[in-house]
């Protein structure tokens, strides 16, 4: 997402940085534990300094433009960190070197099954 039909001229480079670091996000997380655990949905390319990753069903992941592979192996320990504690990332940046702001959603967890109560047994020591 993000790029103009005129950016895109069948036969020639993309010059956009977006769209070259986004190929090299996508190779990165192919070549991740993240390929079996996530499914990017879109890869927004249209600001200048970061992409927006969408992923189904519905995290908002936001990248920087520089080491792709970096980046990817820290969603997987905030991903991980997540699952220990039951929570699901709903929002994440890793655009930021020093910092990754998370927002966490609670994990989905199975419906309960409705259980009867259990009768208590006769008291066996009761004389009738």
């Amino acid at each position: 997402r993000g790029l103009s039909p005129a950016e895109l001229q069948s036969g020639q480079p993309i010059g956009a940085p977006g769209v070259r670091a986004a190929l090299r996000l996508l190779e990165a997380v192919a070549g991740s534990a993240l390929a079996r655990q996530v499914e990017i949905q879109s890869v927004d390319v249209s600001s200048p300094q970061v992409l927006h990753v969408t992923t189904r069903p519905g995290a908002a992941i936001t990248f920087g433009l520089d080491n792709p592979v970096q980046a990817v192996r820290r969603w997987y320990l905030v991903r991980a960190e997540g699952q220990r504690l039951g929570r699901e990332v709903m929002s994440l940046d890793l655009s930021l070197s020093n910092n990754c702001p998370v927002l966490w959603l609670e994990a989905r967890t199975p419906p309960l099954l409705d259980v009867k109560p259990v009768k208590p047994s006769p008291d066996p020591n009761k004389n009738v």
